[in-house]
């Protein structure tokens, strides 16, 4: 016991009481066994003859210490080689810690603040910005998002989370994405999608009106070779509907990012208007996210069970489960051949004698699974199709 001894005597010597010493004892088993030692004076006619000390075993307590270092340690490794810049703020928002991306990109990090840092601020006592997220998250505990523009000229998805380190000290951890070629990149989007509707435009309009003025010309010309003439109105017919599937593409390409809110009951009624001859019977209605390539979606769906289903009427049944939407369009017309619907939503597939252009159910596919969505195909008995549509659930206005 020399270790616990020279504490003792040490202690009755100098006159120095702590509750905070600690020593290593070694047990019978040969086990290290921390202690944290109090000490209290035993006194005499005023005459300090001796001391007791208390030993407490914080052997555990250590080893816990230990540990919550370790995976200390282990997490700051992590944050260091992430892709993206992490910062760990203290409430004078200096910063204590800071990963390898944000020194390589924003330099020395020692001893800085992050309005210096991210603003460019000289005076370590300036005031921080007027709206501080880091500051935000001390105040109210709750993580924030935030998309900025850092002083290295580039542009940063930004999340703050509250953190408690393993001293239990309150911080704040920053998580920076750059994300500057993601909007060079959007905006270019932008600009192209720009110059695919300038360039459909020109075609719907001037093209479509050349096909126009011809075909009223054939009707006048005077011939018996009405073959020939029917054939001509059928390849005009043909360049008409290819336009406006390239319109239906240019949906597909060039609609927003962001995908709103919209009734489903009030799309088809729109679309329903311009079948005349069909009886059409809906049922329920949901809200869900989209954007206007929809109706083209839908409108695409009836059209070919007209067209190339032959059919008479159509029932169409929406139910809402859960998290997303089912609509299911049910035609009565010509059946769909078993071995060819796993290729109906292939690029560039027909069949049948009013055969399209194989783009319809293609872009219809393309455009759902763009919403989160999808689309599946089955018979109807005893007779006809039924396509089934299932979409991400949206929000009603109150």
């Amino acid at each position: 016991m020399p270790n616990l001894i020279k504490l003792f005597t040490g202690t009755v010597i100098t006159g120095n009481v702590s509750d905070k010493n600690e020593l290593c004892l070694t047990d019978i088993k040969g086990n290290k066994v921390h202690f944290e030692v109090a000490t209290q004076f035993i006194k005499k006619d005023n005459k300090v003859s001796g001391a007791v000390s208390i030993l407490r075993d914080i052997t555990e307590r250590d080893s816990i210490k230990e540990a919550l270092e370790k995976e200390k340690n282990n997490l700051y490794f992590l944050l260091n080689e992430l892709p993206g810049y992490v910062s760990v703020y203290s409430k004078d928002l200096s910063i204590v810690f800071a990963n390898k991306f944000l020194k390589k990109r924003f330099g020395e990090i020692d001893g800085k603040k992050c309005h210096e840092i991210f603003h460019g601020f000289t005076n370590c006592s300036e005031e921080p910005c007027n709206i501080c997220p880091v500051l935000s998250v001390f105040e109210t505990g709750a993580p924030l998002y935030s998309q900025r523009a850092q002083r290295d000229s580039s542009i940063y998805d930004v999340y703050d989370f509250p953190f408690t380190d393993s001293d239990d000290k309150k911080l704040v951890m920053e998580f920076g994405i750059d994300i500057t070629e993601k909007k060079l990149a959007e905006s270019k989007i932008i600009e192209l999608n720009d110059t695919l509707r300038l360039l459909n435009k020109i075609l719907r309009h001037d093209i479509l009106n050349n096909l126009m003025v011809i075909s009223a010309n054939i009707e006048m010309l005077v011939t018996e070779d009405r073959e020939k003439i029917n054939k001509v109105f059928e390849y005009v017919q043909k360049s008409v509907i290819l336009i406006y599937r390239i319109k239906e593409l240019e949906s597909l390409v060039s609609t927003g990012f962001e995908l709103k809110n919209y009734d489903l009951k009030s799309i088809l009624k729109e679309i329903l208007k311009n079948y005349t001859g069909v009886k059409f019977r809906v049922d329920g209605n949901c809200i869900v996210l989209a954007d206007d390539a929809l109706s083209s979606v839908f409108d695409n769906i009836v059209r070919n069970a007209v067209i190339h289903g032959d059919t008479q009427g159509m029932d169409i049944k929406i139910k809402s489960i859960k998290d997303h939407c089912e609509i299911k369009f049910i035609d009565y017309g010509i059946n769909i051949p078993e071995e060819i619907k796993n290729k109906l939503f292939e690029e560039g597939f027909a069949f049948g004698k009013n055969r399209g252009t194989g783009l319809g159910l293609f872009i219809a596919k393309k455009t759902l699974e763009r919403y989160g969505g999808s689309i599946s195909v089955e018979d109807n008995s005893p007779k006809g199709t039924t396509f089934i549509l299932k979409l991400r659930k949206g929000e009603a206005k109150n």
